[in-house]
């Protein structure tokens, strides 16, 4: 969970906050307590003490793949020309969607980031929820995941997350790249993202969701492709001897005598680190996995 309540009932992110107290942060559902978890994990978040009873629980524990991509989602979202409102883990209904958008335009989109097996029945369930809601849903699914295809473009089409989203013609294997500055695609029940530079030619497609005859080795998602801008970015062997480093923009104390303090977020990947300080300044050092 990357979204909690505080004391005065404000909405937080894992990434965002300090460690607290018992009573500092809540869960958005049950109201329990809850607490943030900044540990080695690569993607800070939020968890129920063993004792709390939330009927939302079936979504923890979650695996680091899905938070990864809900984080990709959210941030890729915010800011652009057409969406006016995003969050993660918006509840609409009876369902919890991963990632919610509500456009300029009028139309409102949930985001079901599947990183494991999913049966067809229980993807219907949710989406018929969803409608029901007045909701679309683009369903995005891991590398190796099934997901009904959705009938748009004259294809067969699935949104398949490898290190970047992609949209797939489950009969060609023919992919392109989610193109988030325009709104996407809607029929009647159904939506869709749209492509960067349209589809690509079958024998290129290195996605094959389909079947798991042929397993590919998974490469690590860059961390590029999870923030696409950096505030700051340096190499470690300019800093590598200073005994502190700090926030050039509000002055704390990221990484002192080599190791690395309380911050925001860290994530590692592709032999360089990105740090995000609580002032919201992204930082990235490379040349180094701290």
């Amino acid at each position: 969970m990357l979204s909690a309540l505080d004391k005065d009932g404000n909405r937080v992110y894992a990434w965002n906050v300090k460690y607290g107290n018992k009573y500092d942060y809540f869960c958005p559902h049950c109201k329990n307590p809850v607490f943030v978890k900044k540990g080695e994990i690569r993607v800070h978040h939020f968890a129920h003490y063993p004792y709390s009873a939330c009927s939302y629980k079936e979504w923890e524990p979650e695996t680091g793949d899905h938070m990864k991509m809900k984080m990709y989602f959210y941030k890729a979202l915010r800011g652009r020309s057409w969406v006016e409102f995003v969050d993660i883990e918006y509840k609409v209904g009876s369902n919890i969607a991963d990632v919610y958008v509500e456009t300029v335009s009028g139309k409102r989109i949930a985001i079901e980031c599947q990183a494991s097996k999913c049966s067809y029945k229980r993807m219907d369930e949710k989406t018929s929820k969803y409608h029901d809601e007045g909701v679309y849903v683009i369903w995005v699914v891991k590398k190796g995941v099934k997901a009904r295809p959705v009938e748009i473009f004259g294809r067969k089409v699935v949104c398949v997350f490898t290190n970047k989203p992609y949209v797939v013609d489950i009969k060609t294997k023919e992919r392109g790249l989610v193109n988030f500055n325009a709104e996407p695609c809607f029929t009647e029940n159904s939506c869709m993202f749209y492509l960067k530079n349209g589809f690509s030619d079958g024998r290129r497609s290195a996605v094959d969701y389909v079947t798991k005859e042929k397993k590919e080795e998974e490469k690590e998602p860059s961390i590029d492709d999870v923030f696409d801008g950096y505030d700051v970015e340096v190499d470690f062997a300019k800093i590598m001897n200073a005994r502190n480093i700090r926030c050039s923009k509000c002055g704390r104390v990221l990484i002192s005598e080599g190791k690395l303090n309380d911050f925001g977020m860290v994530i590692e990947g592709s032999n360089s680190t990105v740090i995000i300080c609580d002032c919201g300044r992204v930082i990235k050092i490379r040349g180094v996995e701290l």
